[in-house]
């Protein structure tokens, strides 16, 4: 306990820090607000071959993909993200479960690098079934643009209604500008 005393101390007053042009002064960071919503599409597509089945969260920020064409197995677990080194998105497992003949990192590194966001993907398809592998991915992106146009959509059709909403959630009165 003594040490810590010691070293509070030895720190300078608030008014002798924003006087001395040697002291450090506080960072502030500002970032755009992003509203905390996630949107889901759970959809299933026939094909010739097998019944394709798809999860899609959108996480504002990044995508979680889930296709499998053997049912609701979770198969490996692969992130994709773009990095300033290299073009092609790096990959890494999350979680192995069978990785022989696994189409999940390419389907991740293509996906991330279409939609330039990060993709969690699971893609559990059966191996040698490139035909299968290219219908889903087709499905995947038809979908993937039609989620981007109805948030663009709803974003432009309600300009403002978000923020009468959190000044009615903090107690305003709904947008005359008074507060509480």
């Amino acid at each position: 306990m003594d040490t810590l005393g010691k070293i509070t101390e030895s720190l300078p007053d608030t008014d002798e820090a924003n006087t001395s042009s040697s002291s450090i002064r506080p960072t502030v960071c500002t970032s755009q607000r992003v509203s905390p919503t996630v949107r889901q599409r759970n959809f299933v597509t026939q094909t010739h071959d097998a019944a394709l089945h798809f999860q899609i969260l959108d996480l504002g920020r990044q995508y979680y993909i889930w296709v499998s064409a053997v049912g609701p197995k979770l198969g490996s677990l692969y992130l994709a993200i773009k990095t300033p080194a290299d073009k092609t998105p790096a990959v890494a497992s999350l979680m192995t479960m069978n990785a022989a003949g696994d189409e999940g990192p390419a389907m991740a590194q293509r996906l991330a690098l279409k939609l330039g966001k990060p993709v969690v993907c699971s893609c559990n398809l059966p191996q040698n079934a490139p035909l299968l592998q290219a219908v889903a991915e087709r499905r995947l992106m038809q979908e993937l643009q039609a989620m981007e146009m109805e948030a663009a959509e709803h974003q432009h059709q309600q300009p403002g209604q978000e923020e009468q909403r959190e000044r009615q959630r903090l107690g305003g009165d709904g947008g005359n500008g008074s507060l509480g």
